[in-house]
């Protein structure tokens, strides 16, 4: 894993054997007496004259042992390499067993270019004289990591408070998220180490990890990055993440329970009542997990077992629902538009670790949330956008073959992971919202968090689906009516804002309404008509294929300038909804 990474925290160290003389140092600052910081940056100053400058023949390079040091080893091999090649120097990995060993290795000059943990950095910067230069990260971006407080899946500990009266595995006394971190943090929750609950130092995070795990200690605080890569390289396992799973009577309980097994997610609970299939779904009036009453009783339970997620599939195993906690720690169902974005922005995070070829695609539908498009745009992909159905996905797959596909999906609860399947399929999307969830738990987040800060980075949409039911030949006819009077009496406002173009897909021609302007849509005709307003507002009609409705596919957007805004700005997206359906007269 540590191998996708192209930058560390890093520093060169130059070994001064001989203190500085107060006269010779105008500034020390906090360093050592054998280092001298005269241009008050915080660090160390290299010595004044070339010739105590150390040019060694071969390097010695190492990264902090916050866990088993024999990780490292293998993982730095090709950045190794890298400083071979920028150097001319032979360069050789040093293990060290502690931060206090490493930071004593820079001091006596044993040790020239190091990654310190956060915590332990002030000690070589002022001990050490080292020098930090670069962070771990991508090829644009940093990789940071969240305090997480592990304990066993059956412990009593819930929060923080249930922490006190018992043995809590701290790291180091110099580790950041595994001692200096939970010693400012806990008391502003009421618990103060030492005080309320016993210290035990543990040595490193994946010892701290793995003494919870054997019940050496009841709890652990440490960084969310190692819990994950050791979860990753299969020294913990998945059981704590908790899913509750339904097949809504369906075919996909001979497939989706062992798929989870076998990627390590063994705490999965099956809803009995609804395991067995069945045509006649007795246990719900659909089966259609876009449905909240057919995830009830998948949801009740998650609530009496405390369960992290709900997943229930359809009857054919091609869409799926998914709830998970709110903020409010609530189970709340997702639609079809938020699980799309999460699980597109997951693997083209995937991809985007891996490192972009430039040819990458994404693809929704046309009555999907736009939210796709400023996606794409933030990760320098492309998103084709075509025709409700998976069939029309999977046609620009096979027209583009020069492209690659990453994933995408609609509105409709159904998911493509890759071109392997070509069709919306709930097995491989399952699979993909539980590792999505457990990526966000192992760094202290979760799903909704997740969900949340990807409508601060792209924009906050909200979209709202209303289904009319037209029964018989009459109400054929209402329908195609009323496909007429949206085209001949087009809608001129909506809530307030001009509507600025009118998409009709079956003319293939989209109309700007203030300009004048005439554009050609480039997909098959297709009954749909959208309309888009000056502020981002749009509604799309279109009447059902396979029954007798039309629906109405409405999104609304706002700008999130904060994670706390959120619940503030979903009010008024809601409400503006509500405003456009009543004023349309469609509620």
């Amino acid at each position: 894993m540590m191998k996708k990474f192209l930058a560390f925290l890093a520093a060169c160290s130059f070994a001064v054997t001989t203190a500085y003389a107060a006269d010779q140092c105008k500034n020390r600052g906090t360093l050592d007496e054998m280092f001298c910081d005269e241009n008050k940056d915080l660090v160390a100053d290299a010595p004044k004259d070339p010739k105590e400058w150390k040019d060694p023949n071969t390097l010695v390079f190492t990264y902090t042992p916050v866990e088993d040091p024999a990780v490292y080893k293998d993982a730095f091999a090709d950045f190794q390499k890298y400083l071979e090649k920028a150097t001319g120097k032979r360069v050789i990995y040093y293990t060290v067993q502690s931060n206090a060993a490493e930071v004593e290795a820079m001091r006596s000059g044993r040790l020239h270019i190091a990654g310190f943990s956060t915590g332990p950095t002030g000690f070589a910067v002022n001990l050490a004289g080292y020098v930090p230069i670069a962070v771990k990260g991508y090829p644009d971006t940093f990789q940071g990591y969240n305090l997480i407080v592990v304990t066993k899946k059956d412990s009593d500990i819930n929060s923080l408070a249930d922490l006190k009266g018992k043995k809590v595995a701290h790291t180091s006394a110099s580790s950041n998220s595994g001692n200096l971190a939970p010693r400012a943090i806990f008391p502003q929750h009421g618990i103060v180490p030492d005080k309320d609950y016993t210290v035990v130092y543990s040595g490193k995070h994946d010892q701290s990890i793995l003494g919870v795990a054997h019940g050496d200690y009841d709890a652990a605080p440490v960084a969310s990055d190692v819990f994950y890569r050791m979860a990753d390289a299969g020294r913990i396992n998945k059981d704590d993440f908790k899913i509750v799973f339904t097949s809504l009577h369906g075919t996909s309980i001979t497939v989706v329970p062992e798929v989870l097994k076998r990627a390590g997610y063994n705490n999965v609970t099956i809803i009995k009542e609804q395991e067995k299939p069945d045509g006649n779904f007795p246990t719900v009036k659909s089966p259609n997990p876009e449905e909240p009453e057919a995830l009830s009783m998948a949801i009740r339970k998650a609530g009496e077992i405390g369960a992290d997620m709900v997943i229930g599939t359809d009857p054919d195993s091609d869409r799926l629902g998914i709830a998970v906690r709110n903020p409010k720690g609530e189970i709340e169902l997702l639609n079809g538009n938020q699980t799309m974005v999460m699980m597109t922005k997951f693997l083209l995070g995937k991809r985007k670790g891996k490192g972009m070829k430039g040819n990458e695609f994404i693809a929704s539908t046309i009555v999907s949330t736009p939210m796709m498009n400023g996606l794409a745009k933030a990760y320098g992909v492309d998103c084709k956008i075509v025709l409700t159905g998976f069939k029309w996905i999977a046609k620009i797959i096979k027209d583009f073959p020069e492209q690659y596909f990453v994933g995408g999906g609609e509105e409709s609860f159904g998911f493509m992971v890759g071109d392997f399947v070509r069709d919306k399929d709930a097995v491989t999307a399952t699979l993909l919202a539980c590792e999505i969830a457990a990526d966000a738990k192992a760094r202290g987040s979760s799903f909704y968090k997740e969900l949340i800060q990807c409508y601060v980075d792209y924009g906050f949409y909200k979209e709202k689906l209303v289904s009319i039911t037209k029964k018989g030949i009459s109400g054929a006819g209402e329908i195609k009516q009323m496909m007429v009077d949206y085209r001949e009496n087009p809608i001129k406002e909506i809530d307030g804002s001009k509507v600025e173009w009118i998409h009709d897909y079956n003319t293939s021609m989209a109309t700007n309404t203030i300009t004048g302007k005439t554009e050609t849509i480039d997909v098959p005709k297709s009954n749909v008509l959208i309309y888009t307003t000056e502020d981002g507002t749009r509604m799309a009609a279109r009447p059902s294929g396979t029954e007798p409705k039309i629906k109405f596919y409405f999104s609304v957007n706002s700008k999130l300038d904060t994670v706390g805004d959120f619940g503030k700005v979903r009010k008024e997206l809601d409400s503006k909804l509500d405003r456009i359906v009543s004023e349309l007269k469609l509620g």
